[in-house]
C-alpha cells in the first residue's frame, strides 16, 4: 500500500490556514509550477507530511477597506474552525489574528491559535491581549523573540524561532532568460532603490531594478547603465520571469530602507535557491548576516560608497564570486522548505497537544 493510501486510513490532524494574500488562487500557481512553495508558509509540505490543510477561502477578499476586511475574514475563520472542527488555526500574518486572539482568550474560538510574527510587537499594554490570546507564537528572527518574551513574559505561553528557507525544487531547473546584467534587485517593502541607483552612476556594471513607483522617490535620473521597471502596484514579473532574469545576473542586490522592521528576507532567499552571491543593507531585525555565511556582503543604510565597493570587490574577483554562489546553495539546502515545514509541524503538534491537556 502506497504512503498516500495509507495516510488516508489515518486520521489526520487538520489546520486552517490564513494569511494577508489569497492562499487558494497561490496554491493554484503552486500547482502550475508559476510559483513557490515558500509563500505558502509550510503547508504545501504539511500536506505532504501528516497534515490535512484546509486554505481559507479567497472570495471573502474582495471590494472591502482592509481592516474590515480582516475582521470579518477572522469572525469567518472562526466559523469554519468551529463547523470543521479543525485541531489549530494557523496564520503567516500577524495582521490577521487580532480579533481571533480575543476570540480565543474568551472561548469563542476552541482551537488553538498560532501564529507566525515577523515584526516586533510595539506596545505591551495594546498588544498583551494579542499575545495572551494565541496558543503559540512563532518568529522569523531571534530578536523579535527576545523582545517579545522580554515585553510580555508570562503572557507567552509557546514561543520559538523558525527558520524559513526556500523552495529548492522550483529553483532548480530554472534557466538564465532575457538580457544579462551584472546586478538585479527587485521588491516593493521597505525598498532604497535611490541608494543603489545612485551607487550605479559611472560604474563599469549594469544593474535591472524591478518594484513600485513609490519606491523610487527621490530617485532623479537614471543612469544609461541601469534599467528600472516599475509599475503603481508593484514588480510587474511573474515568480518565474523573475527567478529567469535573476539567474543571467551575477549579483542579487537588496537595498534596504532604515526602517523599524523586518525586511528583505523575501529576496534573501531568492538569491539563497539561485546560487547568488547577495549584497543587501544591514537591517536590525534581519538575523541572517551574508558575511558570516560567506555569500555576500552587507552595507549600512544610504552608504552609496559602500554599495559601489561591495558590488565593486564581488565582481573585480571571479573566484570569490563562484565560491559565494556555491556556498548560497549549501545554505539554502540548509534551511529549505522541507526543514521549515518540520519545525512548524512540530510546532503546531505542541499547540495541539497543549490545549488538549488544559
Amino acid at each position: 500500500m502506497s504512503p498516500a493510501a495509507l495516510r488516508s486510513l489515518t486520521i489526520m490532524p487538520s489546520v486552517l490556514f490564513l494569511n494577508d494574500y489569497p492562499m487558494q488562487e497561490a496554491r493554484r500557481l503552486h500547482e502550475q509550477g508559476l510559483y513557490p512553495s515558500q509563500h505558502l508558509w509550510g503547508t504545501v509540505e504539511l500536506s505532504q507530511m501528516d497534515w490535512r490543510v484546509i486554505d481559507f477561502p479567497d472570495r471573502t477578499w474582495l471590494g472591502r477597506p482592509e481592516r474590515m476586511r480582516f475582521a470579518i475574514q477572522q469572525v469567518q475563520a472562526a466559523v469554519i474552525a468551529h463547523e470543521r472542527a479543525v485541531d489549530v488555526v494557523y496564520s503567516a500574518c500577524q495582521f490577521n489574528t487580532w480579533l481571533l486572539a480575543r476570540m480565543r482568550r474568551v472561548g469563542l474560538l476552541r482551537s488553538p491559535l498560532v501564529t507566525m510574527v515577523h515584526h516586533p510587537l510595539r506596545g505591551p499594554l495594546q498588544n498583551a491581549a494579542y499575545v495572551s490570546g494565541h496558543d503559540a507564537l512563532l518568529f522569523l528572527n531571534r530578536s523579535v523573540q527576545q523582545q517579545t518574551e522580554q515585553h510580555f513574559g508570562s503572557r507567552l505561553q509557546r514561543a520559538r524561532t523558525l527558520s524559513w528557507g526556500p523552495d529548492l525544487t522550483f529553483a532548480g531547473d530554472m534557466l538564465a532568460q532575457g538580457p544579462a546584467v551584472d546586478v538585479i534587485a527587485a521588491g516593493k517593502s521597505h525598498r532604497d532603490f535611490p541608494t543603489l541607483i545612485r551607487a550605479a552612476e559611472g560604474a563599469a556594471w549594469t544593474a535591472a531594478v524591478y518594484c513600485a513607483e513609490r519606491n523610487l522617490k527621490g530617485c532623479g535620473a537614471v543612469p544609461a547603465n541601469v534599467e528600472v521597471h516599475a509599475n503603481p502596484s508593484g514588480i510587474v514579473l511573474g515568480y518565474r520571469d523573475l527567478y529567469a532574469r535573476s539567474k543571467a545576473a551575477r549579483i542579487v542586490a537588496v537595498p534596504l530602507a532604515e526602517v523599524d522592521a523586518l525586511a528583505g528576507l523575501t529576496s534573501i532567499l531568492d538569491a539563497l535557491a539561485l546560487g547568488l552571491p547577495l549584497v543587501m543593507t544591514r537591517n536590525r531585525w534581519l538575523d541572517f548576516d551574508p558575511e558570516r555565511e560567506g555569500v555576500g556582503l552587507s552595507v549600512a543604510p544610504g552608504d552609496v560608497a559602500g554599495w559601489r565597493a561591495a558590488i565593486d570587490s564581488i565582481l573585480g574577483d571571479a573566484e570569490r564570486q563562484r565560491d559565494m554562489g556555491r556556498r548560497a546553495r549549501e545554505v539554502a539546502a540548509r534551511m529549505d522548505m522541507q526543514a521549515f515545514a518540520r519545525q512548524l509541524s512540530a510546532a503546531l503538534h505542541a499547540a495541539v497537544s497543549d490545549a488538549r491537556r488544559r
